[in-house]
């Protein structure tokens, strides 16, 4: 329901340029937009390509080494850069997203969840070993894809946090900088996981919607998620400042918690 209000929404603005007047005025040049997509399936990758077209038009490809000349201010960059990454470590990822995303020159990021890899419906061990070797990010995304809670023991964030980051970095033969939060719901975000990530990684992926400057905390990189099915005019909604906005008391009240 949520997502047919902001669609309708969405085709509104964007018959009136407003969306496209919001991107250019709000979307300053020094800084990273990241988003996150999840499934990309065969029958949605037209409206995926179109989606990419759009953001190669519009934004600076990021890859890591770039990513990181940002953070320490040793980049600045002539027009916002993008960020493309996927969660959970899906095989139609691979199957689908990664030919497109390279015909168009970008680099993908995936967060896999290391327990889930072999298994039906995710990629293997060949294929995330693949991506590192083609250019591609590969991040940790905890072992089974578990949302943290309050409950957590610190046997269980040792091994969703720091064994799954081991046994990653074995798998790929490649160290492993990023570790990607699940869910993404207020409640999944905790001060004990927090404060073990950081003494693990050196970047901490969430889904808060907010714009990435080189100031902003390692441990709390925002995401806008988009969707391989949604239309070109929700996209621009995504990503045109309205749910930076929205999210802003959210991101305090977590602040709240893990700080």
């Amino acid at each position: 329901m949520i997502e047919k209000i902001k669609n309708l929404i969405s085709v509104v603005l964007d018959s009136f340029g407003i969306l496209n007047f919001l991107n250019k005025k709000l979307i300053k040049n020094n800084s990273i937009r990241i988003i996150n997509y999840h499934r990309t399936p065969r029958e949605e990758i037209n409206t995926f390509k179109k989606q990419i077209e759009f953001f190669k038009q519009n934004y600076e490809n990021i890859d890591f080494k770039k990513f990181e000349l940002f953070k320490n201010d040793e980049l600045v960059l002539s027009k916002p850069g993008i960020i493309i990454t996927f969660d959970d470590g899906l095989k139609n990822n691979y199957e689908n997203a990664v030919t497109i995303l390279e015909e168009n020159g970008f680099t993908g990021y995936f967060f896999v969840s290391v327990g889930l890899l072999n298994n039906e419906g995710y990629m293997n061990y060949d294929e995330v070993i693949d991506l590192v070797n083609r250019g591609h990010v590969v991040g940790c995304h905890t072992y089974t894809h578990h949302r943290m809670n309050k409950n957590d023991s610190l046997d269980l964030l040792q091994y969703e946090i720091v064994q799954s980051k081991e046994d990653l970095q074995k798998i790929l033969n490649n160290k492993v900088d990023i570790f990607c939060w699940c869910g993404g719901e207020e409640e999944t975000y905790t001060k004990q996981a927090h404060e073990i990530i950081k003494e693990n990684y050196k970047y901490s992926f969430m889904t808060n919607n907010q714009l990435v400057y080189s100031d902003t905390d390692n441990y709390k990189i925002q995401r806008t998620n988009i969707e391989a099915r949604w239309s070109l005019s929700l996209c621009k909604f995504q990503l045109c400042g309205i749910m930076d906005f929205l999210y802003k008391s959210k991101r305090e009240r977590i602040d709240n918690v893990i700080n």
